[in-house]
């Protein structure tokens, strides 16, 4: 069973399944709680996927943030708050 996920760290999912499946669920729960600033900061309605796309971009996995009409770009403050949400958890 897996799970159908949009988020910028995937690899943090993964680690939270894997802890999870092993039996680990003290540490799964230590580190989905961890990230949920960030698991939520990027569940928003209507700049979700700008967000997502700003993060995949800010790791360099993407080379440009920008997302098709209808949806509306990343504000340059929300980008700034996003940063800040992924230092604050521990990601680069």
């Amino acid at each position: 069973i897996g799970a159908m996920t949009g988020f910028a760290y995937p690899e943090v999912l993964v680690q939270i399944c894997n802890h999870h499946k092993t039996g680990a669920s003290d540490l799964a729960e230590k580190l989905f709680y961890d990230h949920l600033p960030l698991i939520q900061f990027e569940q928003q309605e209507g700049i979700g996927l700008a967000i997502r796309k700003a993060g995949i971009h800010h790791r360099g996995l993407i080379s440009h943030p920008i997302v098709r009409h209808p949806a509306g770009q990343l504000a340059e403050n929300t980008f700034n708050e996003l940063l800040q949400i992924i230092h604050r958890v521990g990601l680069k």
